[in-house]
């Protein structure tokens, strides 16, 4: 993992007890969706599906093979919050 993203997800989860938040929503749903390797393009389809199942909890994966991997990952999760909302 390199530094800058390490950085980001050790500040995301020391922040507002992110932990006990999550630990709650997890246990309410009971499922969490991992999307890794999807193109951007294909993003909001694919969140608009999952979300109208009824998942809550999901999870864009860092691509380590990526030298755009944090632009391109802000820009994954900007695009699931625009097509369903802070919901997720």
């Amino acid at each position: 993992m390199s530094p800058k993203v390490e950085l980001a997800v050790t500040f995301f989860l020391g922040e507002f007890g992110v932990h006990k938040f999550m630990n709650k929503k997890i246990d309410e749903q009971k499922l969490i969706i991992i999307l890794r390797g999807i193109a951007k393009e294909k993003i909001p389809k694919i969140v608009k599906a999952l979300y109208d199942g009824g998942a809550r909890i999901m999870e864009v994966t860092f691509d380590q093979k990526d030298e755009n991997t944090l632009t391109d990952t802000a820009e994954k999760i900007r695009l699931m919050k625009k097509t369903v909302g802070e919901d997720v």
